[in-house]
């Protein structure tokens, strides 16, 4: 994955979230209007659960209302629009996991490489007394660089977060800086 796909990821994850809040919230209203239903008819009760009396409603009533039979069929497929919303930003949260996990490695190893170099050229320009203003300058502008990105990788586990859209967006900042 590129950044660029995984910006798209994170914007259908959150556009998903959005999507799995209405449709739970819509499902609760049904499931609301439909335990009524079944109260009136003498199935069920406000606080089990609506499945067992919806089989038994099925069991036992010899002719369907056919409002109940529509609030069952529209939560039939609230369900579905639920758990197919949900399984797909499970799928995309998991790639931003793999992605981020991949890309923070490889990012990790960067700058341990380029902190292993620069503390060796610290080294030498001690080892000199930092006898060319050249070599000097170029340890002092390279320095910061490597400092923040290791404060940002040590932030970051510091945290400890298993968030994968924080660790991709934080992974997307940190490749777009230079080393």
């Amino acid at each position: 994955m590129n950044v660029k796909e995984i910006q798209d990821s994170i914007q259908e994850i959150g556009s998903l979230h959005a999507k799995i809040e209405e449709t739970a919230k819509t499902l609760r209203t049904v499931e609301d209007k439909l335990t009524v239903r079944l109260a009136q008819t003498g199935i069920g009760a406000r606080n089990g659960d609506i499945d067992d009396y919806i089989s038994l409603y099925r069991k036992k009533v010899k002719f369907p209302d056919d409002r109940i039979n529509e609030l069952i069929e529209e939560r039939s497929e609230l369900n579905k629009v639920y758990e197919a919303a949900y399984s797909r930003r499970q799928d995309l949260l998991n790639q931003v996991s793999k992605w981020a996990g991949a890309s923070m490695k490889r990012r990790i190893e960067e700058i341990e490489k380029a902190t292993s170099q620069l503390v060796s050229k610290a080294s030498k320009l001690i080892a000199t007394f930092c006898t060319t203003e050249g070599e000097a300058k170029e340890f002092a502008e390279k320095l910061p660089v490597v400092c923040t990105l290791i404060r940002r990788r040590r932030a970051l586990m510091s945290l400890g977060t298993s968030d994968p859209v924080f660790q991709a967006r934080t992974v997307i900042h940190d490749i777009a800086q230079p080393i």
